[in-house]
């Protein structure tokens, strides 16, 4: 069990950086599109939304996965701790294979689109 704790603790620091990054880049995305692509408070609502759910959620987990670590690492209930900072990382490579579904059928769809477009 040691050596899954100090495995789990190797790493958590690199949870922390890349869920600290994932917020930072829900934050710029927003402020960009707000400034310089403005087009109307739907768009922002739209915006926002998805940008929640490709940033934002997949963060959380990560936070929530670091604080497992955290308390995993303290020394109390460790395999509790553990079970669920590995529901939260799976909860993150849910959402990150969602979206990554969603923007190859939507690439694929555009691909079509600029095929078949020249032939109307």
């Amino acid at each position: 069990m040691q050596a899954i704790l100090d495995t789990f603790v190797a790493n958590k620091k690199w949870l922390r950086i890349l869920s600290i990054m994932l917020f930072v880049s829900f934050f710029m995305t927003i402020l960009i599109n707000t400034i310089w692509n403005f087009q109307g408070v739907v768009q922002f609502i739209v915006q926002l939304v998805i940008n929640w759910f490709v940033y934002v959620v997949p963060a959380m987990a990560l936070t929530d996965c670091v604080e497992n670590i955290s308390r995993a690492e303290e020394g109390q209930h460790i395999t509790s701790f553990l079970e669920k900072s590995c529901e939260k990382q799976a909860k993150y490579f849910k959402v990150l294979a969602i979206t990554g579904i969603i923007i190859f059928l939507f690439s694929g769809l555009g691909i079509a689109v600029a095929i078949m477009l020249p032939m109307l």
